[in-house]
């Protein structure tokens, strides 16, 4: 098993303990997420991004599947976010070199700067494995505390939304289900706007750009996508699944 955190996570003590709990809860489990609990909530920045993510939303475990545990969602299984976060998770070694590895043309480092855990999450569901939420698996996410770091960090997510989206897109055994989603899926996207407003609250006043800098990342983000998997075919990397 491989276990997954980032830079700006501080890990609970029984995380270990609370991955672990996750793959027994079901023979088919091949990957865990967390819960990710907001570290600190001090300054407009950090209430704007807490206000957008729904890591810390139950705390009550779930199992996933395509099968008897699917989530009654219009988007499921591509519904983003739902399933947990690339900040707190872990995966079967064999199932993921099995699905074909993580996709180098995501994620931090390339140029969609994100969506690689969406994407993993995803394939584990397609593949016929079962995906498991343990809440007891807790990592406590410090978010940026500056606008200029979170005006980067809200391009990178809308960026990788959309990557993620079109690399699936454009895969024939993917490609007509999402087809068929891709109305609701635009007007959920286009309504994340509206659901940050109710969020974040009357009482303070919306950062100015974080939106606008989001929504032109999801426009922008198949382009990168694109140009990534050509720098990744060049330097022989993974195909991931596709």
């Amino acid at each position: 098993m491989i276990a997954f955190t980032d830079d700006d996570v501080r890990v609970d003590g029984g995380w270990i303990a609370g991955l672990l709990r996750g793959f027994r809860q079901g023979a088919g489990v091949g990957c865990v997420t967390g819960l990710v609990s907001t570290a600190t909530l001090e300054n407009l920045a950090e209430y704007y991004f807490d206000s957008r993510v729904t890591w810390a939303s139950s705390c009550q475990p779930h199992l996933y599947d395509m099968d008897r545990h699917r989530l009654a969602h219009p988007l499921y299984p591509y519904s983003a976010g739902v399933f947990g976060a690339g900040a707190n998770f872990a995966v079967r070694a064999d199932m993921i070199r099995e699905l074909g590895g993580f996709d180098e043309a995501l994620g931090a480092g390339t140029l969609t700067e994100g969506g690689e855990d969406l994407d993993a999450f995803v394939r584990v569901l397609l593949g016929g494995y079962q995906l498991a939420y343990e809440p007891a698996a807790l990592v406590w996410h410090s978010h940026r505390s500056d606008l200029d770091a979170l005006r980067k960090q809200m391009w990178g997510y809308g960026t990788g939304l959309t990557a993620y989206l079109v690399k699936h897109l454009g895969d024939r055994r993917s490609r007509t289900d999402i087809l068929t989603r891709l109305p609701v899926g635009m007007w959920k996207i286009w309504k994340i706007g509206d659901t940050t407003r109710e969020s974040y609250g009357r009482e303070h006043a919306m950062p100015r750009g974080l939106l606008a800098r989001e929504r032109v990342g999801m426009v922008a983000g198949p382009i990168l996508y694109a140009q990534a998997r050509a720098a990744a075919q060049r330097s022989g990397g993974v195909d991931a699944g596709s």
